[in-house]
């Protein structure tokens, strides 16, 4: 069976095509570094491992970085490299990737110590969000897609922002054992959570108050 599943997926990716519809809707479609996707890649340097990537929440692409500055993304059905998002004027590597709720904007932490929102098929940068004094290190889409938090993960600072005007709404100290691995916000938008790998911080979004911090047992 799983050769089967093989075969078919390699007839497909073979098939893939672009068509004038698709050039209307990405302006920088190609076949470079279009695969199956099990092992992700950039033609332009293979040798690169891929680090950070995520899927669209409709599951339709793939968006992925590989230890530069560029971000690429793919349209998973057909394996097409759709868009290659890279800022000209910034020569730092990406260092975390978070996607809006809709699939419309990527948000790229970068470590030149900003964050950069992106629409996605435009390629084009809609915000650069300022503020932090080391690499972004964790970024984070709420589920409404009104609000982005940021952290420099060394310090344990957290920036919550505004994503239609580019406004930092709250800052502060999460205060963690380590560095900051994953910032995340509840289902209903109210909470933030500030992850390490010593301890979870629970946030009150619309107060910017602490509501817990969840201390692993490390004698255990």
């Amino acid at each position: 069976m799983e050769d089967v599943i093989s075969h078919e997926l390699a007839s497909t990716f073979a098939r893939r095509k672009i068509t004038p519809s698709d050039v209307a809707d990405w302006l920088h479609i190609t076949l470079d570094s279009a695969g199956e996707l099990l092992v992700l890649s950039d033609a332009r340097d293979p040798r690169r491992e891929c680090e950070h990537c995520v899927l669209s929440p409709d599951g339709t692409l793939l968006a992925a970085s590989f230890g530069n500055t560029e971000v690429l993304v793919w349209r998973l059905p057909d394996g097409l490299l759709v868009q290659r998002l890279s800022d000209q004027g910034c020569a730092h590597i990406v260092s975390a990737i978070a996607v809006a709720p809709d699939g419309r904007t990527l948000v790229l932490g970068s470590c030149d110590t900003t964050a950069i929102v992106w629409d996605v098929r435009s390629g084009r940068a809609l915000l650069r969000l300022r503020g932090h004094r080391a690499p972004v290190g964790a970024v984070a889409y709420a589920p409404h897609g009104a609000l982005v938090a940021t952290a420099f993960e060394d310090d344990g600072s957290v920036k919550i922002w505004d994503v239609q005007t580019g406004t930092c709404l709250h800052s502060f100290a999460a205060d963690v054992d380590a560095v900051i691995s994953e910032l995340a916000f509840s289902p209903d938008n109210a909470r933030l959570c500030v992850a390490s790998s010593a301890s979870c911080l629970i946030n009150d979004v619309q107060a910017n108050a602490r509501l817990a911090t969840l201390r692993h047992d490390e004698k255990r």
